[in-house]
């Protein structure tokens, strides 16, 4: 694996996706971004690369180099193809449509398409395209891989790693990679079939006496793309001059045509079709004669989950994961909560108050063998210190029921403690997160456990998870305890909303320390009230809100960008989007609509003042 080549060819292709800026002015800001990381990740490369060629650091190499496979070999170079062919095709057609558009203007009629409409097409068919494949934008995919390799840079220097960061960019790009995998093996085989099919309609055609071969349309041929062309509408071109030069290589890769993404028309290969028009939002009159997410609460069983244990006889078992920081499950079972840290797109430092992390549980060391037995690990977090905490979040298949474990192991001895999710009050103390046992009076509480952590957004999507699995749990319904809202946080905003035929909850929260927002929906009615349906940091666009919202209806809002954390499973509950992956805001009346931009731009107006 040549680094260096590798980060010739980010900055080769940070150049070929700048020249789409004149011609995509709308899309300015997405496209500047995507060039500086992908300008900032070959700067990355480059540090590695002078890392591995200096003997006192190449020892360190051992310690990334699976990480280094994983990003730059597996899931980046695959990336870089893809932006390669789509750039490719894009030359092909400008070459192609010049030739028409002069055939045209000698002719006196009209000109087919401009250079202009074809960098448009391109660029959102590209944005659509990596969008729909990850779940998310190309530009925070690159910064996925940008943070990972700066981490890798930091260890084979020697340095100590931001090892959250490192698993929540690993947990993401492993995921990436399994979809990439998956797409690359069913082009291949597309391929196969399109040869087959070829091959046989050849054999057809020399079986039929008496007829003329079909005239084969006029190609461009790129000489690095065989397999890509370009049909030539019927206005007699001139001789074709020398093709254009061909758009920036991948070394070690040889060039072939795009995946198929989820379907046909998410396709690369439709990228210079006319765009489709978003979908329009769906209309009150029809949404609102559906119930909210509450009815879909977990049916109540007869199993009753002592904290003294009785044998499980579930056939379920646990997925262990080797994340240093986080562990999260990858098998058949899939659960929201094991990819809650996949997509953070900011990280806000808090200032450490409080004490360390401390579990107060006692001591149960037959509890971990109970859990194997009968639940699935959810999700593990482990917490630096001495000794080191693990927490974890367990599931309960058969009857939804939540269990969470403290593992503590110092140098002397590994001790387990754990117990119901529905016991547990949650509250924020500063930059730790309080998990306690409600006492006799109604302000004691007998304390638990006590998280420490580093980020504000690790906290709140920790806090939102913990809220979610406590309401989803089957056993008793807990929209009575008032322990949903995060302290420290100043609620600015909130409106209904219809989600998907569910009636939501929209809040903007601001954290007074850090000056951090987000978004938050919840359930607004129901025994599930209050229940963390999604939520998105957005203070990263607060400079400027107009080029990330746009009000398209009277109760209607888009917003671009926006990478929410959602805490429901995929096949109950997805976030309304349209065609291009703007995230959708359908209020119930427009005066929560204009409320909810003026908030926005009054926030914007404030940060910017701090």
């Amino acid at each position: 694996m040549n680094l260096l080549d590798i980060a010739k060819s980010c900055e080769d292709i940070a150049r070929g996706v700048f020249s789409f800026l004149p011609h995509v002015p709308t899309a300015s800001v997405d496209i500047s971004a995507v060039v500086a990381e992908l300008y900032a990740i070959g700067a990355s490369l480059r540090s590695l690369d002078g890392s591995h060629k200096t003997p006192s650091r190449r020892q360190n190499f051992t310690h990334i180099a699976t990480d280094l496979e994983l990003v730059v070999r597996a899931s980046l170079r695959q990336t870089l193809r893809d932006i390669y062919d789509s750039l490719s095709r894009m030359n092909q057609a400008i070459h192609i449509t010049n030739l028409h558009n002069a055939a045209a203007t000698a002719a006196g009629t009209p000109i087919a398409d401009t250079i202009a409409a074809l960098h448009k097409r391109t660029w959102d068919g590209l944005w659509h395209y990596f969008y729909t494949q990850a779940g998310y934008s190309l530009h925070l995919r690159l910064k996925y891989y940008k943070q990972m390799l700066e981490e890798m840079s930091a260890i084979a220097q020697g340095e100590v790693a931001d090892e959250v960061m490192l698993a929540s960019c690993r947990a993401a790009i492993t995921t990436l990679r399994v979809i990439q995998d998956r797409q690359v093996a069913i082009q291949a085989q597309q391929e196969v079939q399109k040869q087959h099919q070829q091959h046989h309609h050849h054999q057809q055609q020399h079986q039929m006496p008496g007829q003329f071969p079909q005239q084969p349309p006029f190609h461009h041929h790129h000489p690095h793309h065989p397999h890509v062309s370009a049909a030539v509408p019927p206005v007699p071109p001139p001789p074709p001059p020398p093709p254009p030069p061909p758009a920036p290589g991948v070394p070690g890769v040889t060039p072939v045509a795009m995946p198929r993404a989820v379907s046909p028309d998410d396709s690369l290969e439709h990228i210079l079709d006319p765009p489709r028009a978003p979908e329009p939002p769906k209309r009150k009159s029809s949404m609102k004669k559906a119930g909210s997410f509450e009815r879909q609460r977990p049916n109540r069983k007869e199993h009753r989950d002592s904290i003294h244990w009785s044998n499980p006889t579930s056939p379920k078992s646990p997925v262990d994961s080797s994340s240093d920081t986080m562990s999260l499950s990858f098998n058949s079972f899939k659960h929201w909560a094991m990819k809650v840290y996949s997509s953070v797109a900011t990280s806000t430092p808090l200032r450490s108050t409080g004490d360390m992390t401390k579990c107060y549980g006692e001591n149960m060391p037959e509890v971990k063998a109970h859990l194997d037995k009968g639940y699935i690990e959810l999700l593990q977090l482990k917490f630096p210190g001495r000794p080191q905490v693990t927490f974890s979040f367990f599931l309960r298949d058969r009857d939804h029921r939540v269990r969470v474990l403290c593992k503590v192991k110092s140098d002397k001895r590994t001790a387990y403690s754990s117990t119901v999710i529905t016991s547990l009050l949650i509250h924020r103390e500063g930059s730790c997160l309080m998990l306690c046992h409600p006492s006799s009076g109604e302000e004691d509480r007998v304390a638990w456990a006590n998280l420490q952590f580093s980020t504000l957004e690790y906290m709140v999507l920790f806090f939102c998870t913990f809220i979610a699995l406590r309401g989803q749990d089957s056993s008793d319904p807990v929209s009575r305890i008032k322990d949903y809202q995060l302290d420290g946080e100043e609620l600015v905003f909130s409106g209904e909303t219809i989600d998907n035929h569910y009636i939501h909850a929209l809040h903007i929260y601001v954290d007074t320390s850090t000056r951090a927002v987000r978004l938050h929906a919840t359930v607004l009615h129901g025994e599930l009230k209050h229940v963390p349906v999604w939520t998105a940091f957005i203070h990263q666009y607060m400079k400027r809100p107009r080029s990330w919202m746009r009000h398209v209806e009277q109760e209607v809002i888009y917003l671009t960008e926006l990478q929410p954390t959602v805490f429901i499973n995929s096949d109950e509950y997805k976030p309304s989007t349209t065609a291009r992956g703007e995230h959708i805001i359908t209020f119930t009346s427009s005066e929560d609509a204009v409320m909810f931009m003026e908030s926005i731009n009054e926030i914007s107006h404030v940060l910017r003042k701090k």
